[in-house]
This record gives C-alpha cells, sequence and structure tokens, in this order.
C-alpha cells in the first residue's frame, strides 16, 4: 500500500483525485484537445459530463502509465506481399479502391499514410475493395487469403479500445462492401459490425465533446472527420437494422445529431450532404417500420415533407445513389401500408381499389430498384452491400406480383440485361438469378394459354417480411442449383 500510495503521489503530485473530485476539477479529464481548435470552439463549448469509466482510465493512467499501443500493421505472409508487389498491384487496387468511395472522401488523406509504410487493417480492406472493380485481375487465390487476414483482424478489435482511425475506418468499409467474392445470407452480420462501430465510435472518438455542436461554430478538420464518420456509420446501421428487422444500437435523435451542422456549417460538402439526407430519409423508414411509431400514413407525408426539405439543398435527380434511396423507400413503405391495410376491416370494394393503388406503387419502385441497379453496374463502381441487396428483394418482388404486371416480358429483359451486366463484374447472387428463371417461366407460360400451369410461388408468405429475412427464406426455399449458363 505505501509503495502504491507513493507511486500515485509522483504520478500527480498536485492534488489526489479525491481532492480533484472536492474541487469540481475532474471533468476537464474527458476533454479531449484538438489541435489549433482551442480559439475556435473552447469559449462556445461547455465541458461534457465525465463518465466513470473516464475517470478510471485516467487514475489507472495515474497508477501505471500509458498503456501501449498496438501496432497498426498487418503481417502478410511473404507470398501475398510479393503478389501485392508485382507491377504494383497492391497500390493499383487500392487506388482504384479510393476512386470507388467518393462519399468516404474523408478517408482518403488516412489512405495515402496507410499507402507509404506497412499494410494496416485499412489498407487490406481497401485492396479487397478494389478487387471489386479490378474483376478482370481477381486471383482467388489471393482474395481468400486475404479476406481471412480482415476477418482474423476483425475478430481482434473486438477485444482493443479505444481504436485508432483507420481501424474505425476499416470497420466501416467492411459494413458498406461485399469483399467476399462468395455470395453470403449472414446479413446479420453487418448490422452486428454496424453497430460495434457505432459504439466504438462513442467511445473512441469521444462524441460528448461534439454533442453542444451547432452549425453557427467553426469546427477543425478533425471534427469533420467525426462527424462524417458518425453520420456513414449512422446510415449503413440503419439500413442493415431495416434489412434484418432488428432494434437500432443508437437512438434516431444521436443518430442524427449533426445533421443541420452538416447541412449548414462551412467545411461540408455536397457529398455529406447527401449522405445526411439519405440518413435523414432512413430514420424515418425505421422510426415507421421498426418501431411503429408513425402511422403507414403518416410514413408518405414525412416522405413528402423530406423531400420538400432537401430539394432546397440538393440537385435529388441529379444523384444516383438517393434515387435509389428514395426507390428503396417508397418500395419497404408501400410494401408494410399494404401488410397493415390487411389488418383493417374494410369493405370489398375500397379494399380491392386501395390494394390495387399500392401493388401498382410495389411494382412501379421494383422497377425503378432494378434499373437503378442496372446503371450502377454500368457505371463500374462498387454496389454498397445493401443496395445489392435490395436490387434482389426488388426482382424476388416483381415475381411475387409477377400477376400484376402489365408486361411481363418487358420485366423479364430488364432482369435478363442485370445478370448479364453482372456476369462478369460482381459476384454471383442467387436470388435475384433465381427470380429472373421464375419470370422466364411466366413468360414461357403466358405464350401457351392452351397450357394449364401454375406459377411457382412461395407458399405461406406474407406482404411484409424484414427484407433481408424474406432473402433468406427464398434461399432455403429454393433448392434448384443456379445453372452454369446463368452463372
Amino acid at each position: 500500500m505505501r509503495e502504491l500510495s507513493q507511486k500515485t503521489t509522483s504520478r500527480a503530485p498536485q492534488t489526489t483525485p479525491s481532492e480533484q473530485h472536492i474541487k469540481g476539477s475532474v471533468p476537464k479529464l474527458a476533454v479531449v484537445s484538438h489541435p489549433g481548435a482551442e480559439d475556435q470552439t473552447s469559449v462556445t463549448r461547455p465541458d461534457p459530463p465525465v463518465a466513470p469509466v473516464h475517470v478510471i482510465r485516467k487514475m489507472y493512467t495515474w497508477i501505471n502509465g500509458n498503456p501501449e499501443t498496438p501496432k497498426d500493421v498487418v503481417e502478410l505472409p511473404e507470398s501475398i506481399a510479393a503478389q501485392l508487389a508485382s507491377n504494383r498491384l497492391g497500390l493499383r487496387l487500392i487506388e482504384t479502391s479510393k476512386k470507388s468511395i467518393p462519399r468516404l472522401h474523408f478517408l482518403q488523406g488516412t489512405i495515402d499514410k496507410a499507402l507509404s509504410g506497412a499494410y494496416n487493417l485499412l489498407s487490406v480492406t481497401c485492396l479487397l475493395a478494389g478487387m471489386q472493380t479490378h474483376f478482370s485481375i481477381i486471383n482467388k487465390d489471393l482474395h481468400t487469403s486475404l479476406y481471412s487476414v480482415l476477418k482474423s483482424e476483425l475478430a481482434k478489435l473486438s477485444l482493443e479500445s479505444p481504436l485508432k482511425l483507420p481501424s474505425l475506418y476499416a470497420m466501416l468499409l467492411t459494413c458498406l462492401l461485399n469483399l467476399n467474392l462468395g455470395y453470403s445470407d449472414s446479413f446479420i452480420d453487418a448490422w452486428l459490425l454496424s453497430g460495434s462501430l457505432i459504439l466504438h465510435l462513442m467511445l473512441s472518438l469521444d462524441f460528448p465533446v461534439l454533442q453542444q455542436a451547432t452549425a453557427s461554430l467553426l469546427y477543425t478538420e478533425d471534427d469533420r472527420r467525426r462527424i462524417l464518420t458518425w453520420n456513414a456509420a449512422c446510415l449503413q446501421h440503419l439500413k442493415f437494422t431495416i434489412g434484418v428487422g432488428k432494434l437500432s444500437a443508437v437512438r434516431m435523435d444521436l443518430a442524427a445529431q449533426y445533421a443541420e451542422v452538416v447541412k449548414h456549417a462551412d467545411g461540408f460538402n455536397e457529398l455529406d450532404k447527401e449522405v445526411v439526407a439519405e440518413l435523414e430519409l432512413f430514420i424515418l423508414l425505421y422510426r415507421g417500420i421498426v418501431e411503429e411509431h408513425v402511422s403507414a400514413n403518416q410514413l408518405q407525408s414525412n416522405l413528402t415533407q423530406w423531400h420538400i426539405t432537401n430539394a432546397k439543398l440538393l440537385n435529388l435527380d441529379d444523384s444516383l445513389e438517393l434515387k435509389f434511396a428514395l426507390s428503396t423507400f417508397s418500395l419497404l413503405a408501400n410494401r408494410w401500408e399494404l401488410s397493415q391495410l390487411q389488418k383493417e376491416d374494410i369493405n370489398n370494394v375500397r379494399e380491392n381499389a386501395v390494394y390495387g393503388q399500392h401493388i401498382e406503387s410495389i411494382l412501379e419502385h421494383s422497377h425503378h430498384v432494378v434499373r437503378l441497379s442496372r446503371d450502377m453496374i454500368r457505371q463500374k463502381k462498387i454496389i454498397h452491400t445493401f443496395d445489392f441487396l435490395m436490387g434482389a428483394y426488388a426482382h424476388v418482388t416483381l415475381v411475387e406480383f409477377s400477376d400484376h404486371l402489365e408486361d411481363i416480358d418487358e420485366t423479364f429483359r430488364l432482369m435478363e440485361e442485370v445478370q448479364n451486366l453482372r456476369k462478369d463484374t460482381y459476384v454471383v447472387e442467387p436470388v435475384s438469378i433465381w427470380a429472373m428463371n421464375m419470370m422466364r417461366k411466366r413468360v414461357f407460360d403466358a405464350a401457351r394459354p392452351e397450357v394449364n400451369t401454375q406459377a411457382q410461388m412461395l407458399p405461406g408468405l406474407d406482404v411484409w417480411w424484414p427484407p433481408f429475412e424474406a432473402l433468406s427464406t427464398r434461399m432455403e426455399y429454393t433448392s434448384t442449383k443456379v445453372s452454369e449458363q446463368d452463372q
């Protein structure tokens, strides 16, 4: 005890921890110093409240000194390192990945730093991302080895805190992109990883310092990176939360904490505002179909208001990503509303009219999603995992409601065009291929009206299922293997 007391005193000779508590100076322990920011923000930002863990960590540091920081380096096998060095393959893949994620421009400087040194988790993630567009040079053995490294390193992060920005960025990219060569229906993994990322951000980026933020304040580059990382992480988490039908790891008011800041403060660009607009869109959708705090009618009204507000800030027609998000919102909202109407006691005449309107909207937005998927593939950009899966969900929806299609052949041709474009570029996705084959059968049956055929539909499915749960069910139901021709 005497030795411990001496050690504590030597590290903090001015006051003891208890004396600091009495003098009210403990809140300073949680204040993060941002270089160059004191003259801009310190006067207007009050000290945040101090969580017990901050006090405990500070006392631990006084007693034991600063803990060793884990090295941000990934050891690659010599054979893998040699392949990446050959013809500067590794550098080319990373440069390709940078061009494919324009919305994440705030990562670029950190990625550039990774290029100048040994490989770290972020650069390995970028290598895998680059392979998604450099499909002509994909080496399956190389990809498998790098993907194994990524999974192993991500697993280690669960035992570390706080994480450095490169590791947080790597988690964000892994949530955003399908980095596996094969198709997987483990949608819950992205929900879990994005939720973990948000919790790490709360701790590692010390957001209580920024929670008093307003659009009138000036922000350092470090502040802006924190805000943009938070927005991107919340958007991905909400997408997969809606996709799997689970609860969010973050409250909606915190998810939208910095929306007004990005819209109106200096230092944020058009792409940053697009992310915020899309985040607000999915917050509306989450409150409606997951929390069920908003009625189906109010959900459509909220969408109209969102459109009016954001049309003043953004050219919505110029953003492929926002158009895809809007069509996704409308597809899911209409299926949700139709499922709610089925629970109501309404007369048959009105029921048929209302059902018909919603089915028409569902088909319209399903076609939009499939067309926008085609446009994304043509641009040779990396398609985000959520968008990739929503394309499959739209395919399946068209099959489910195919009895209401005006032109089955036109819908089939659209599906076929998407699959032909995808053959040499992206991962084979079996659910949309199954849907295309089902639509082909419908076209064939329609051409032979004299033959009494029944469409092969899925039994016992409701109008509304969480979209990715619906995809999993169809994968289980469909035992037919994808033919070599369709692959």
